[in-house]
């Protein structure tokens, strides 16, 4: 997984190279979706987020069509 910003030194944030509390540098992810339902799949795009960003912040929207 790799993220779409950059740490303070303008190095690529990478899972091999970004992991835990060394990359919580005030980031934050956005996940939007339907979530419906919410799975453990969404569950572990989450926990891998808080690894790289040190907030996530959860959408959820509304497909008529499900």
């Amino acid at each position: 997984m790799t993220a779409i910003s950059t740490k303070p030194d303008n190095k690529p944030c990478t899972e091999a190279a970004c992991t835990g509390a060394a990359c919580n540098n005030g980031l934050t992810a956005l996940f939007a979706g339907s979530f419906d339902p919410f799975t453990i799949g969404h569950k572990d795009v989450v926990d891998r987020a808080l690894a790289l960003f040190g907030r996530v912040v959860i959408c959820i929207g509304i497909n008529a069509a499900k």
